[in-house]
């Protein structure tokens, strides 16, 4: 039996999941069903607590909203698993960047699980990074999608995708 090499499986990886990033982002998705205003609230609250916690740089802020678990696929970078190693990531680059999200371009799909209870949530949107301190934020902008769990501590990111990347100028 060949053997692929990690580098491949990585790129075959990505090739699966990001078509069904698209996919998700259909409108006529079926996790449209159930999305209450309420949900969508307590996942952007979440989604801000992580871009307050990405401009500060607070590793330990970022890492208690993910999941122990959790896996980051980067289409620039491929898959890691877990947050420590993207925490390190903006550690290196001595945390200069800061992350916006618009609520307006999030769209928040509801993931029933056992029995009918709501435990996850699919958070899928556009996002740009740019140096901190910059009016208005002019950077490099990319789609995401964001797999969230309802655990005992609160809602937590157990899978984020992101790709597309843009170089705004």
């Amino acid at each position: 039996m060949r053997r692929i090499s990690t580098s491949a499986r990585t790129r075959m990886r990505t090739c699966l999941l990001v078509p069904l990033c698209a996919l998700a982002a259909s409108p006529t998705s079926a996790g449209d069903v159930g999305t209450s205003d309420a949900l969508r609230r307590e996942i952007l609250t979440m989604d801000a607590r992580f871009s307050d916690a990405y401009a500060n740089c607070s590793v330990q802020g970022m890492r208690a909203l993910f999941t122990n678990d959790a896996e980051l696929v980067f289409a620039e970078r491929g898959i890691q698993h877990g947050v420590a190693e993207h925490a390190d990531e903006l550690r290196r680059r001595n945390c200069t960047l800061r992350r916006e999200a618009p609520a307006s371009g999030q769209q928040i799909h509801a993931l029933p699980g056992h029995v009918g209870a709501l435990d996850g949530a699919l958070q899928v949107g556009s996002q740009i990074f740019c140096v901190r301190d910059t009016q208005p934020c002019r950077g490099t902008s990319t789609q995401f999608v964001a797999v969230w769990r309802r655990t005992p501590d609160g809602w937590k990111i157990s899978r984020l995708i992101r790709y597309g990347y843009l170089q705004a100028y």
